[in-house]
């Protein structure tokens, strides 16, 4: 007789941890090149601050996973650390938004010239927490 293995759900390397994982290193990937900080007509995308650096790290775990490698750790430490660049980013950036509009209280064109976060920078810190939240459901197993 010959037995003819089924392969179970659980055997799938595409479970939610994966699925949040890559999808969050598409939306870091993403987030680069939307813009992080906008005044007036300008915009600047993330590659003119660290979004290089977030792309980058978006462009190995999609690589490794769509290679289907199981980065379980890597995801998490490259998650966190993707997640502290953009926090401290955006931290300056409210910094240096505050400190304008401080400055300008008095002046009268201070509606005209208005400095804002893009939504790269945004989106760039959601899927850094997307990849933490990843890496931890794949050392789940889930």
């Amino acid at each position: 007789t010959v037995t003819v293995k089924t392969p179970h759900k659980d055997q799938s390397f595409w479970q939610t941890g994966e699925v949040v994982t890559v999808v969050s290193a598409g939306l870091l990937i993403l987030g680069a090149f939307l813009p992080w900080v906008k005044a007036l007509w300008l915009s600047y995308s993330g590659f003119e601050k660290d979004g290089i650096f977030t792309a980058s790290i978006g462009v190995i775990i999609m690589t490794l996973l769509l290679c289907k490698k199981s980065p379980k750790i890597f995801v998490t430490f490259a998650g966190f650390l993707s997640a502290f660049i953009m926090y401290t980013d955006l931290t300056n950036a409210f910094s240096i938004i505050n400190s304008y509009q401080q400055s300008m209280q008095e002046n009268i064109f201070a509606d005209f010239f208005q400095i804002q976060i893009g939504s790269g920078a945004y989106l760039s810190f959601l899927a850094s927490i997307g990849l933490i939240v990843g890496g931890c459901l794949m050392k789940r197993g889930k």
